[in-house]
């Protein structure tokens, strides 16, 4: 059991309470090769359909298919929340406040050991092909003599959330380079935080996130790691939208939909990344400079079934949950 300054929340607590559906499919078919599902056709059933988003970049394709009007060319009248973490998104998308909520893969695997009815029903943002491009980073203080992830053993690492996508990848990485992330402790904090818990040496490394990699960077604190790109399979997704098991049956033909238009809009993010940039600016009151700068995500048009068995694997080998406890064919909307 890993050390924690701050005891984790029960999972199944903290999902109704960290960091996806396959090709395009029928909303009633079984996962394709890629893990999608057969298109269902007709109209949709639901047409005005809200959308929980943490916005940042993994949630850019979304604002793209608003403004440049793939939503409305399926039929859909769809309203962005813009919340703080999983845990407002979760809850949310099974109480019906939304209808899609967006996040990383391992919270919906998390959800379904639990039991808790989630589906995968889109792709969100993929780990970039190249490593140089990875938005997250493992930062320490230049000159803390830490100099690769097997070094943190004994040492206090921050995390924006526990069990949660960021440390379930920090961990990773760490057994990658040979260390035990057993002993290491691990703390919650926001990201704006980390920086200056590091200079004032309160913690010895921080897992952050675009965009604050950039600003850590710029700062003069020095990354060890990328943990993404090391901890899971470049090209492939690392966070999805995701529903209702409910809504899948009531509305196969939105869900369909929503795919349609998510598909869309990461084609076009791929070919245009300043449509990227600009919704960070301006759904995200990103600084400009900083948009320039970050790194982004990938944005894939399918969720394949490798992608979610790689999270299974980690969260697995890093005890997030019980070996053999979820089937990553059943978390892909049908």
């Amino acid at each position: 059991m890993k050390k924690r300054a701050l005891a984790a929340v029960a999972i199944a607590a903290a999902m109704l309470m960290t960091g996806c559906s396959g090709g395009s499919g029928d909303a009633g078919g079984q996962p394709d090769a890629d893990g999608g599902a057969g298109a269902a056709s007709g109209a949709p059933e639901v047409t005005a359909v809200n959308v929980g988003v943490v916005p940042v970049a993994d949630a850019a394709a979304a604002y793209i298919a608003l403004d440049e009007g793939y939503f409305e060319e399926e039929g859909l009248e769809v309203k962005m929340e813009a919340m703080q973490n999983a845990a407002a998104i979760v809850p949310g998308v099974l109480n019906g406040q939304v209808q899609f909520g967006q996040g990383a893969i391992s919270p919906i695997i998390s959800a379904a050991e639990q039991g808790l009815p989630l589906v995968i029903a889109a792709n969100a943002a993929n780990v970039p092909e190249d490593v140089e491009q990875d938005p997250t980073a493992l930062l320490v203080k230049a000159g803390s003599g830490i100099e690769t992830p097997k070094d943190l053993e004994g040492k206090v690492v921050a995390v924006n959330a526990l069990q949660a996508a960021i440390e379930l990848v920090v961990s990773q990485t760490i057994a990658n380079d040979g260390g035990d992330p057993s002993q290491v402790t691990y703390v919650a904090m926001p990201f704006a935080d980390m920086a200056g818990a590091l200079e004032r040496g309160d913690i010895d490394a921080a897992g952050v996130i675009e965009p604050f990699r950039a600003t850590g960077l710029d700062a003069g604190l020095v990354s060890i790691a990328s943990p993404f790109a090391e901890a899971l399979t470049p090209g492939q997704s690392h966070a999805v939208y995701f529903t209702s098991k409910q809504f899948v049956q009531e509305a196969p033909n939105t869900v369909a939909a929503f795919e349609r238009a998510m598909q869309r809009a990461a084609e076009a993010a791929s070919a245009d990344p300043s449509l990227v940039r600009a919704v960070l600016v301006k759904y995200g009151n990103l600084p400009a400079d900083v948009a320039e700068k970050i790194n982004l995500p990938g944005y894939g048009t399918e969720v394949t079934l490798e992608s979610v068995e790689k999270y299974i694997e980690v969260m697995e080998a890093q005890g997030f949950i019980a070996l053999g406890s979820v089937n990553a064919a059943d978390l892909f909307a049908r």
